[in-house]
């Protein structure tokens, strides 16, 4: 009797060029998944659907000349898959303009304003805060620090069938079970109350339109990982690029657009897919443009023509439309998402809106308790035919047109006004649905319930690429031995066993 260990060995040299592969989603998580599964079996067949366009929620537009990030805007440095994906792809990694001055503002007053003399912003900081940022600040580099732990998971192939596992094995887990307040509460008692309340819950509200008592601990610190260490890039061109080109680069086929209305495994273990909408012919991923869709599409109902030998799922279930015929799938936690509306203003911030003769900040953000209707305020430059200043507001409800005109000076005009669900609504504890979803079938938007980030997604892609590459390698070795697809679940099963014997 072979070994599952041989049988894999066997299996990694010899999986069919007839090994299909289904990735429902073109994000980052998607595009992510495609590119490990190509590194790992190079002759497999990679199809993409994705329903509406590629990049998932890093898009852009074009307003007169600025390139305006209507989602993930930046990445941290040390975003590390990111910076390969982006490599991998092609693309240039450039530091965005600088952001100029910060303040925060209550809903009455700027309760901090940062000065262009370094000395008189770190004296604002001491008078108004005292020494808790100091004692804070090394909290998101703790965490970052167990975080790493997850890369040398990836590179050894270690695989994990639920999110818990993984953060577990790494101590980030205790991290999802208590909110961000709980745990500056527990761990600085009420020293940092004001700073919570002002600059920390400020930079959430920026990250992800939530309060300190809203969002995970994990996700907190996340999301502070630049405010503590100030170091960011952007993807030339627009961060919705590096979905789409990852895609060229992975050889994949892409349908777009094409919503995926069913998944139903077949008598054989494969997996056929029923569309909504189907690009007719498929379409490299570099002829299809982030935003274009450029593909024809084909009439409800259809298809896909063969089956597949495993399906990635890298979009959330929640208001996909997905179902599972036939197939008994794990408990999967409700979760809701945030809404939130970018809009972009082309015109002149009123200065008296925030006390003050002349705007001299970039960038506005708001108190854990302002009583105001919008989450932040940043300057993203001046348009190329007139030279007017272009601002993004973020908040979670359209702005009324009262407000805008109490904040822009008179001739103001709304360019964008996109409203979406942008990340989870985090609800410590967290109860997070798995990777593996069936023997074959994987879900790549598992991990978010624990913090939203690209990085995030592309670990989520990576892992469940690791997860199908085993299954397939599994059906593989199972064939190679003679046995049929019996034993692809016993050998599936096994290299997960073994996979999680080595990381513990």
């Amino acid at each position: 009797m072979w070994s599952t260990a041989l049988l894999l060995v066997i299996a990694a040299c010899s999986v069919s060029a007839t090994q299909r592969v289904a990735v429902i989603g073109g994000g980052v998580a998607g595009a992510s998944a495609a590119h490990y599964i190509r590194q790992a079996i190079g002759e497999a067949s990679i199809e993409v659907f994705e329903r509406n366009q590629l990049g998932g929620r890093a898009q852009e537009q074009d307003c007169d000349g600025v390139l305006v990030e209507l989602g993930a805007s930046i990445v941290w440095h040390k975003n590390y898959l990111v910076k390969d994906l982006a490599a991998a792809a092609g693309l240039e990694c450039v530091s965005p303009p600088s952001d100029g001055l910060l303040a925060v503002y209550d809903g009455k007053e700027l309760v901090f304003e940062q000065s262009t003399w370094g000395i008189v912003s770190l004296l604002r900081l001491i008078l108004r805060y005292g020494f808790s940022w100091w004692s804070f600040r090394s909290a998101p580099a703790a965490m970052f620090e167990k975080f790493t732990g997850i890369y040398p998971l990836l590179d050894n192939g270690t695989t994990f069938d639920r999110p818990e596992q993984l953060l577990k094995a790494v101590g980030l887990y205790e991290y999802t079970q208590a909110s961000l307040f709980e745990y500056l509460r527990e761990n600085y008692g009420s020293s940092l109350d004001l700073l919570a309340k002002e600059l920390i819950a400020g930079v959430n509200k920026v990250n992800y339109n939530q309060n300190n008592m809203q969002i995970n601990a994990l996700a907190g610190h996340v999301s502070l990982l630049p405010a503590t260490e100030p170091s960011v890039f952007k993807i030339k061109g627009g961060n919705s690029q590096l979905a789409s080109r990852v895609l060229q680069v992975a050889n994949a086929t892409v349908h777009c657009p094409a919503a995926v209305a069913a998944v139903q495994q077949l008598a054989d273990g494969r997996f056929q897919l029923e569309l909504q909408k189907q690009a007719g012919h498929g379409c490299p991923a570099g002829d299809v443009q982030a935003g274009a869709g450029q593909c024809a599409e084909s009439p409800s109902g259809a298809t896909a023509p063969q089956p597949f030998d495993a399906v990635v799922v890298a979009t959330p279930l929640e208001g996909s439309g997905l179902t599972f015929p036939g197939l008994h799938l794990p408990v999967i936690p409700a979760r809701k998402f945030q809404q939130t509306v970018a809009t972009v203003i082309k015109g002149a911030v009123r200065p008296s809106y925030f006390g003050l003769s002349a705007m001299t900040y970039s960038a506005v953000m708001v108190t854990e308790e302002a009583a105001v209707p919008w989450s932040s305020l940043s300057l993203l430059g001046r348009t190329a035919s007139d030279n007017v200043t272009l601002w993004k507001l973020f908040s979670s409800e359209r702005l009324p047109h009262a407000w805008t005109e109490m904040m822009f000076e008179a001739g103001y005009e709304v360019v964008v006004n996109k409203t979406w669900s942008a990340y989870p609504k985090f609800d410590p504890p967290e109860d997070m649905a798995p990777f593996k979803l069936a023997d074959g079938l994987f879900y790549a938007a598992a991990l978010e319930n624990a913090a939203s980030a690209m990085e995030v997604a592309a670990i989520e892609g990576r892992m469940t690429a690791a997860l199908a590459v085993k299954h397939l390698r599994a059906a593989a070795a199972a064939q190679q031995a003679g046995q049929g697809p019996q034993l692809v679940q016993a050998g599936a099963e096994r290299a997960a066993e073994e996979g999680a014997a080595a990381a513990a």
